[in-house]
């Protein structure tokens, strides 16, 4: 079944039209090659079971152990609903970068400021202790650049890697990620 995707990315001739590629000087060997990127709506759709199924066995409690994806339960007690207000910090770590943001939230509008910072290797693969005087510094950074280090403000954080939540200050890291990053984070 072919794409139903009208876009120039899908369809460099154009959408119905044209040899692909050739509109925009695209050669024929490259367009050639991406062939096996496209996908049609079969390949989607097994896309789409293949992670269906293996969000169903993260959520099985037999079939967690051994699942790729990894679905653990949470301890978040309320769900936003639009009226929340104020200044609030988050933090997202995952691969080689770590994120601040400040968020400003004023009842359905938003604004957010971020920064990105690159972890150095030394602290990916060294203790988890330097990884989070590593984060201390990075937040303490953000919060001096951008005046709010002498304000008390809630603190969210993202930590992308499989973690399962035993309470709502304690996790626990799955050891799926290889030895040579982020295996001493639990320590």
């Amino acid at each position: 079944m072919a794409s139903k995707c009208k876009s120039k990315s899908c369809n460099p001739g154009g959408p119905g039209g044209g040899k692909a590629g050739v509109a925009d000087g695209v050669s024929p060997v490259v367009v050639a090659g991406c062939q096996e990127l496209v996908l049609n709506d079969d390949h989607i759709k097994q896309y789409m079971d293949a992670f269906l199924e293996n969000v169903k066995r993260g959520l099985g409690k037999a079939t967690n152990p051994s699942a790729i994806v990894k679905c653990f339960p949470t301890f978040v007690q309320d769900l936003p609903n639009g009226t929340e207000t104020g200044k609030f910090l988050a933090l997202d770590l995952g691969g080689s970068n770590f994120r601040v943001l400040l968020v400003e939230l004023a009842g359905g509008e938003s604004h957010m400021d971020s920064k990105i910072y690159v972890i150095p290797p030394s602290i990916m693969t060294g203790p988890g202790e330097d990884l989070f005087d590593f984060i201390a510094e990075c937040l303490s950074d953000f919060a001096v650049t951008k005046g709010v280090n002498d304000q008390l403000l809630p603190l969210g954080f993202t930590f992308s890697f499989p973690l399962q939540q035993v309470g709502l200050t304690k996790g626990i890291l799955e050891r799926q990620l290889p030895p040579s990053e982020w295996n001493e984070i639990k320590k």
